[in-house]
């Protein structure tokens, strides 16, 4: 399973960070590349696992967990890791998208960034 995971997380490293006209992860392409570029590279990096990778991974341990859970058969050890499974992907969601959230509107009162719409931000023009 995780050879697999790793295959299609390599097979997708080229379409995620193309950086031509209207999409990737890169900003810029060339030598035209400034400090600015760098720090909307990162911000894109992290509204590309904010919205594309989290909540899958989410759901599949709500998944697991909720199985663990519902199928536990009266079992009080099973019972306590699943609610332990659920609670733990609970508390991960609300600490990524709280500490998203919180710098987003921090970025949005410095004036730090051109434009801050939940959840992109856009640090060069």
């Amino acid at each position: 399973m995780k050879k697999i995971f790793i295959v299609l997380l390599l097979l997708m490293v080229p379409v995620i960070a193309w950086g031509g006209e209207g999409g990737g992860l890169v900003p810029c392409s060339g030598p035209d590349c400034t400090l600015c570029d760098l720090f909307q590279l990162f911000a894109n990096i992290i509204e590309y696992l904010i919205v594309y990778i989290v909540p899958p991974i989410a759901t599949l341990f709500l998944v697991y967990g909720g199985i663990i859970f519902f199928t536990a058969g009266g079992n009080p050890s099973n019972v306590a890791k699943g609610q332990k499974i659920l609670i733990a992907v609970v508390v991960g969601l609300i600490i990524v998208y709280g500490g998203h959230l919180l710098i987003t509107a921090i970025l949005g009162v410095l004036g730090a960034a051109q434009s801050v719409q939940w959840p992109s931000i856009t640090i060069c023009d």
